[in-house]
């Protein structure tokens, strides 16, 4: 791991560790695995392979680029749905647009701001458990995404290898790298649905 890549890490974690807090206190059962479970149901308390494709679809058409991160962008590195999520992380491509565009095509399929801390990152809620959590970025004429960090903090960096490609429900979607995603996933205290995601991540990075 590069000194730099280090560096623009460690303000993340304390970012990440809030949203966590955050995150338990508010959907403590989104840790559920897949065992013996159905999840293309609300009930399941959780976000749907084809509410992710719904939202990214809304994305496409007013031309935002993103990436998939969080859980469903491991899964989307494995190829296929291992457990329920209660939400869903993108990065998003504001370099040439703004947050706005994004939320104006969400607004469309009832998605309302919840949590604004733009331009760090916003999140959206919707009625049945839906959630979708934006993370804005903005790249540099060497193709590095830069995400704005909270408190004057110093911004997230997104090298030209943290991109990459996946899978879900059987559509080709984009979504962060293994290497990001361990990253990401590190300098925090794990819950149990961590400790499965960082499992994937390892052998999909042993298995490269």
């Amino acid at each position: 791991m590069r000194t730099d890549d280090l560096r623009a890490s460690e303000p993340f974690e304390e970012f990440r560790w809030s949203v966590v807090l955050r995150a338990c206190c508010s959907a403590a059962h989104s840790d559920s695995l897949l065992i013996g479970k159905r999840v293309e149901t609300a009930d399941a308390g959780g976000l749907t392979a084809s509410e992710v494709l719904r939202v990214l679809a809304a994305l496409d058409a007013v031309g935002l680029r993103w990436w998939i991160g969080g859980g469903w962008g491991v899964d989307a590195l494995v190829g296929k749905q291992t457990r329920v999520h209660r939400d869903l992380d993108l990065v998003l491509d504001v370099t040439d647009a703004t947050p706005e565009l994004a939320l104006s095509a969400l607004s469309a399929l009832g998605y309302r701001v919840e949590t604004d801390w733009l331009p760090s990152r916003v999140e959206l809620a919707a009625s049945s458990a839906r959630w979708v959590d934006l993370h804005p970025l903005t790249f540099d004429a060497g193709g590095t995404g830069w995400q704005a960090n909270v408190d004057g903090l110093p911004p997230f960096r997104y090298p030209l290898d943290a991109f990459a490609n996946g899978l879900i429900a059987g559509s080709a979607v984009s979504c962060l790298s293994v290497a990001k995603q361990l990253l990401f996933h590190s300098g925090y205290p794990p819950r149990r649905q961590d400790l499965a995601d960082v499992a994937l991540l390892r052998a999909l990075a042993t298995s490269t």
